[in-house]
C-alpha cells in the first residue's frame, strides 16, 4: 500500500524555471492493519537540490535508506504508529509522518449465513486485527485455518436438515484465539426462495403512471421454488394478498403514491423484494405538479 506521495514544487517567473531547493513532503491519509502484516511505505518524486539524503523513520525509532521501505509491526500492540519520511539538502530539511493503526482482535459484527438449500450453508465474517480465520460447524466437522481477505466466504454441507450451532474463531499472531458467540442455524433441504423481478410493466425511466382502477401487469422471476406469495400492494407494512402463485396485476382505486413490497416463503425460508420506483396513481386528465 502507498502511504507517502512527495512531490517538488517549481516556480515561474519571467520565462525562466526556478525548482525550490528544500524539499516538500505530501501525505496521503492514514490506514489500518492487522498485526504481523508488512506495510510498504513509499515516497514517490522526491527532487531537490543535490545532494539529497532521504530515510524513513520507524516506529520504535529505527531508521530505514531504501525507498520504498517495508516495515512489519510483528506482534505490536493495537495502537496508533506513526513514521515519517525526511528528505536533507544544503538548503534544509523537510519531514512528514503518516500514521496507521495496528489493529484489536475482534469481530466486527456476527458471522452472516446465507441458507442455499440442498443442505447447503454460505458464511462468512467480517473481523478487525484477524489474518486468519476457522468455522466450527456444529455437526462435528471444523474447516481448516483460512487466510482472510476482502470479501472472503466459505460454503459446508450438512449431512441432513436441522437446526446446528455455528461459531467462528479469529487469530493473528499476537493474541489468543477468539470465538464468536454461537449461532443457532435452519439448514434446509428445500433452497432458499429469491425474488429474481419484480416491476410494473409500463414504467418508463424509473417513472409509473397509472389511472384509479387501471389494471397493473407486473412482471415477476423468482428462483427456489417459492410456496407462498404475499404482496403488500400499499407498502404500509401489511400484506393484504397472500396466494399460493403469483398474482400478475393490481388495480389501485384511490389516487396515490405506492411502492409495493412483494414476500415469499418457502417453509421456514422467506425473502422480500421492495419495487424500485413509486407507483404514481391518478386519472388521466390530472395535472401533474412540476
Amino acid at each position: 500500500m502507498t502511504l507517502l506521495s512527495i512531490h517538488q514544487p517549481a516556480i515561474r517567473i519571467a520565462g525562466w524555471l526556478f525548482l525550490l531547493s528544500t524539499p516538500l513532503v505530501s501525505v496521503a491519509q492514514a490506514t489500518s492493519v492487522p498485526p504481523c502484516t508488512p506495510i510498504t511505505l513509499r515516497a514517490s518524486g522526491v527532487t531537490g537540490r543535490p545532494p539529497l539524503q532521504t530515510f524513513w523513520t520507524l516506529p520504535g525509532g529505527g531508521r530505514v535508506r531504501s525507498n520504498p521501505a517495508r516495515f512489519d509491526p510483528g506482534p505490536k500492540p493495537p495502537g496508533l504508529y506513526t513514521a515519517t519520511f525526511t528528505a536533507i539538502n544544503s538548503a534544509g530539511r523537510a519531514s512528514r509522518s503518516v500514521s496507521f493503526t495496528i489493529e484489536s482482535l475482534r469481530f466486527r459484527e456476527a458471522p452472516h449465513v446465507e441458507n442455499l438449500g440442498q443442505r447447503q450453508v454460505r458464511v462468512s465474517a467480517s473481523t478487525e486485527g484477524a489474518t486468519e480465520l476457522q468455522w466450527i460447524w456444529g455437526d462435528g466437522r471444523t474447516s481448516s485455518w483460512l487466510s482472510l481477505c476482502d470479501g472472503l466466504s466459505q460454503t459446508h454441507r450438512y449431512p441432513s436438515a436441522g437446526t446446528y450451532t455455528l461459531r467462528a474463531r479469529a487469530r493473528n499472531c499476537r493474541d489468543p484465539i477468539l470465538e464468536s458467540p454461537p449461532i443457532a442455524i435452519e439448514v434446509t433441504a428445500q433452497p432458499e426462495p429469491k425474488i429474481l423481478a419484480f416491476a410494473a410493466q409500463g414504467c418508463t425511466l424509473g417513472f409509473c403512471l397509472f389511472a384509479p382502477g387501471m389494471p397493473i401487469l407486473f412482471d415477476q422471476r423468482f428462483d427456489g421454488s417459492p410456496t407462498a406469495y404475499l404482496y403488500d400492494w400499499d407498502g404500509n407494512g401489511t400484506f393484504e394478498e397472500v396466494s399460493g402463485v403469483p398474482v400478475s396485476s393490481h388495480a389501485y382505486g384511490k389516487s396515490g403514491v405506492y411502492i409495493p413490497v412483494l414476500k415469499v416463503t418457502s417453509g421456514p425460508l422467506s425473502a422480500t423484494f421492495r419495487h424500485a420506483a413509486p407507483i404514481l396513481v391518478q386519472p388521466a386528465h390530472a395535472a401533474i405538479e412540476p
